[in-house]
């Protein structure tokens, strides 16, 4: 059997007519916009007909835009007339119609106006005036600042241009001579009748078949109730009941049948045409990336050849210049076709070049700027893709070498940041190139209904792409595609490039185990950014991929859909969406063996409770709290990692912690009491600036220091306490009597205030009063304050007051201290990093931190870190600056603070921002404490915050998977 004429069957013009005839025009009007109009009108006819979706249209509508594109083509002009013409001759049948209206002699000088032009090219690619046409004319619209009076006035006039195309059609329309049966003889013409009147007795279609079974079904079923329901009307109520009933069924029946047949039903959606390629195939490579990928080891010696010539050199000259541009071109154009060894060694023999160069401006300079990436947006030449990422991404390596020149790094990061933004700032291979791959996607997705090359750039962009190891990184940028081309005018409806490119980022994603990939997708169908159009042609891929063979045909949206409906299905998708069996990933990611979320629930409790213990600020609160966030610490450690020791028993020594800090606040002598706390949680200095602020006479000096009073607490901070100290000895006496009688009764016992007093009384007034203070906060008895031995004798009882508290809560001191340092040996040796059994908190602390780097760096399987050496530039700085074991302590707890958020950032992704907020947050809280104790007590929270988090995630992650857990 012969193939069917796609355009016979359609316009009922055989296709091998010429573009004249197949687009019903006349010689004597063929302008550009006759033409177009022409082609409207037939494409709308084509769209309109049943099967104006088919491979056959497409085949027929590609014909007629060939067509238009010959007509307007004025080299083929001559060529197309002498054809029409002869054709006219050969074809007897055929006998024009004299046409009795002449053509307007406007019709064939019509010129439209560039708005008007644009409105004619989407009514010419969208089919006619349909739901995809009127938004993308809405837009055009908009984009040219028109209202809807004035859109509509310029359809007007393309009516008037579709008039005057229609009638030199009309005109020379032919008339076939014989009879009707003559006619029905003619080839097509039954194809015509059933296409137009009876589409669904055409046999090949199986849709149709289908559709045809149900409706006779129905109808057959309907005339035999009817039937029944004739012969049994006089019978008893019983039966005719049933017959109702019968009746109802049928016609639940035939409404379901008749909601299928009409396309209502969501099952029935039918799904998108797609070509026999639904994926963008990503092979063959073009001939020049496989010549570099050969010329690859070559180019290798050759830098190593030129790392030696520059050794010494002061200038650039010619031919290092050349080899330098040469071997960038090859590593370019070839590094993602390579195998990764190769690759590699290229990247290194390149960073070796600039080693040698040092901070010589005159080479590293040139050689860098050689090697600068271009603006992503420059994305003409597909090539342009590769060539662009590896520069990029090289850039970026060069700055986290710290064998290269400062110079040559910070030239390097002033190139990547000129490429990509202030805020772009890789300093590894990978980060780079998928930093830039990122930035491509907004040209790319641009090109693809401009540029003929388009197809070619995607494939060279998945090809990049598919060599960088980073499942997170590249999921992201996949996905941003993704969303990127459906929120695009780019009618993805038709089975051509933009579908393709669409098929493919389907395929590359991560459908079963990845959480981002469901949260991104079911955003999609509530987003009023992405049309149904598109939601439909996304639903039909989902539907016809391997990769997601649960996406049932019920979860495909109707072109036409609204918001509720959308919704809907979104709710439907949502419950239906495969859960993981199991979390697994790099070591330390996803679930650990031998999680136990009972302790983990556990170790959430206590720390609520530990979280609600009382704020004081006095040092052995601290301490005692800096404990328990120690203990909470290596727990968690021990239930995610199972690095620590016996987790049930450090909990267990929690619960204990937690006991003695509770029976310390009700029986300490000094005033301990868990419902009062220090300036009511203010931070200190906090009264100090309000009293600048607000004390500007002595009643208002006198009524800040009742309003201090009325706030709990045993001690004031360093800042408050010498505030109160300098009022209580050198104001007036109406206020030194307020402060006398404030540190008297609330502050007496008070170490940060009696070390104040001890700081203040070089400048103390030798008056009675204050003598009075110093005795009944010392119990010595001091000289008359105009003898000269008066100032030596006050200091001097200061100072053993200030000795002698200190000295009662140094064995506590020390015991809280052994405890700290004993829960971090425990946790390094859990690690396999042996620690001293004897060694102080500082050492203790050193020991954990080397323990930890000494992880990550196994788990970095030999790489080295991207900011490694910053890491320990920042740790060797501060432990310079340090000048005591406490600030040795805290700095070993902010290098173990910057491992662990290191560490997190690797196994959990998507908390990377969060992880950067609580930082940054930490160093302010840490810059206004003004107490060492207090510094590392904050520091050891956050430790505590980053486990809080790693423990929820896991959690959460197993109540999504329907897993269990237990001892």
């Amino acid at each position: 059997m012969s193939r069917p004429d796609p355009t016979m069957r359609f316009i009922g013009v055989p296709a091998d007519s010429d573009p004249l005839t197949l687009l019903g025009l006349d010689p004597s009007s063929c302008s550009g916009p006759v033409v177009d109009a022409a082609l409207v009108s037939r494409l709308a006819r084509i769209y309109d007909h049943p099967d104006g979706r088919s491979s056959m249209a497409e085949a027929a509508r590609a014909t007629l835009r060939d067509a238009a594109s010959r007509l307007k083509d004025p080299d083929q002009w001559q060529d197309i007339q002498v054809e029409h013409a002869s054709r006219r001759v050969e074809t007897p049948a055929e006998v024009p119609i004299p046409s009795t209206t002449a053509t307007p002699p406007s019709a064939a000088s019509v010129e439209l106006t560039t708005i008007q032009v644009q409105l004619m090219q989407v009514l010419a690619s969208c089919g006619g005036w349909n739901a995809v046409s009127r938004s993308r004319l809405a837009s055009i619209g908009a984009m040219h600042g028109l209202s809807p009076l004035e859109m509509v006035d310029e359809l007007r006039g393309l009516t008037s241009v579709v008039r005057l195309s229609a009638l030199p059609a009309a005109a020379t329309r032919p008339a076939w001579r014989g009879s009707s049966s003559q006619r029905a003889m003619e080839p097509g013409f039954v194809e015509r009748v059933v296409g137009q009147y009876a589409p669904e007795l055409r046999a090949s279609d199986n849709r149709s078949l289908v559709k045809l079974c149900f409706l006779f079904g129905g109808l057959g079923i309907l005339a035999l109730l009817l039937m029944l329901r004739l012969l049994l009307v006089d019978t008893t109520g019983g039966v005719q009941q049933a017959g109702t009933l019968e009746l109802k069924q049928s016609r639940d029946a035939l409404d379901m049948v008749a909601g299928e047949s009409g396309g209502g039903s969501v099952n029935q959606v039918p799904l998108a045409p797609f070509t026999s390629t639904l994926v963008l195939p990503l092979k063959p490579l073009p001939a020049e990336v496989l010549d570099d990928v050969d010329a690859s080891s070559e180019t290798i010696q050759t830098l190593y050849s030129l790392s030696r010539h520059a050794v010494g050199m002061e200038d650039i000259d010619r031919r290092m210049k050349e080899e330098w541009e040469g071997a960038i071109d090859v590593a370019s154009t070839g590094w993602f076709g390579a195998d990764p060894t190769t690759a590699k060694n290229m990247r290194k023999a390149m960073a070796g070049v600039l080693e040698v160069t040092g901070s010589n401006p005159r080479l590293a300079g040139p050689l860098l700027g050689a090697l600068a990436p271009p603006s992503p947006g420059v994305t003409a030449e597909p090539l342009s893709i590769p060539r662009g990422a590896w520069q990029c991404g090289m850039t970026g390596a060069l700055v986290g070498i710290d064998t290269i020149s400062p110079a040559a790094r910070s030239l390097a990061t002033q190139y990547v940041r000129t490429s990509l933004g202030r805020q772009a700032i890789p300093d590894t291979f990978n980060d780079g190139v998928l930093v830039w791959l990122s930035a491509c996607i907004p040209s790319l997705v641009e090109s693809l209904d401009v540029r003929a090359t388009a197809a070619e750039a995607w494939k060279l962009w998945f090809r990049c792409l598919a060599v960088i190891d980073d499942g997170p990184g590249r999921e992201a940028i996949l996905l941003k595609a993704a969303r990127q081309l459906l929120e695009t005018q780019a009618d993805l409806s038709r089975p051509e490039v933009p579908q393709m490119v669409l098929g493919r980022l389907l395929v590359e994603l991560d459908w079963d185990k990845s959480a981002g990939v469901r949260s991104a997708v079911l955003g999609w169908f509530v987003d009023p950014a992405i049309s149904s159009t598109d939601l439909w042609v996304l639903g039909s891929s989902l539907a016809t991929i391997e990769q997601t063979p649960w996406y049932e045909r019920r979860f495909v949206v109707a072109p036409d859909a609204d918001l509720p409906m959308r919704r809907r299905i979104q709710a439907r998708l949502a419950q239906a969406w495969p859960r993981p069996t199991a979390i697994v990933g790099m070591p330390g990611r996803g679930i650990p063996e031998g999680f136990d979320p009972q302790l983990a629930e556990t170790w959430l409790s206590l720390l609520k409770q530990a979280r609600a213990v009382d704020r004081d600020r006095g040092t052995l609160p601290m301490l005692h709290r800096l404990l328990l966030e120690r203990l909470l610490a290596e727990a968690a450690d021990g239930l995610v990692t199972g690095h620590g020791g016996d987790t049930l028993s450090v909990l267990n020594e929690l619960e204990g912690v937690l006991e003695q800090y509770d029976d310390l606040l009700d029986s300490d002598p000094r005033g301990f009491n868990r419902d009062v706390t220090s300036l009511g949680g203010r931070v200190d200095g906090q009264w100090a600036r309000l009293y600048g602020v607000r004390a500007r006479n002595r009643a208002d000096k006198i009524d800040m220091m009742q309003e201090l009073e009325r706030h709990g607490g045993d001690d004031l901070g360093p800042i408050d306490a010498d505030l109160l100290a300098s009022e209580a000895l050198t104001a007036n006496i109406g206020v030194r009597e307020a402060a006398h009688y404030l540190i008297e009764t609330r502050y007496s016992l008070g170490p940060n205030m009696a070390q104040a007093m001890v700081d203040r009384l070089p400048q103390a007034s030798a008056t009675v009063d204050v003598t009075g203070l110093i005795e009944s906060l010392t119990g010595a008895e001091l000289p008359r304050p105009s003898a000269t031995r008066w100032p030596i004798e006050a200091r001097l009882a200061m100072v053993n007051h200030a000795l002698a508290l200190r000295l009662n809560e140094s064995g506590q001191i020390d015991a809280l201290s052994e405890s700290l340092a004993r829960s971090m040996r425990r946790e390094s040796k859990g690690l396999g990093w042996a620690a001293d059994p004897a060694g102080s908190p500082e050492a203790s602390a050193h020991a954990l931190t080397a323990a930890w780097q000494n992880h990550l760096e196994t788990l970095q399987d030999g790489e080295p870190w991207p900011w490694g050496r910053e890491w320990e530039d920042r740790h060797t700085a501060r432990l310079m600056l340090s000048g005591d074991s406490l600030q040795r302590f805290l700095v070993e707890q902010i290098a173990m603070h910057e491992l662990l958020v290191y560490w997190m950032k690797q196994v959990q992704p998507g908390a990377t921002s969060m992880l950067d907020e609580l930082q940054s947050d930490l160093v302010l809280k840490r810059d206004r404490a003004v107490h060492v104790v207090e510094q590392m007590l904050l520091t050891e929270t956050a430790v505590v915050e980053l486990w809080s988090i790693r423990i929820r995630f896991i959690l959460s992650q197993l109540q999504q998977g329907g897993r269990g857990g237990g001892t």
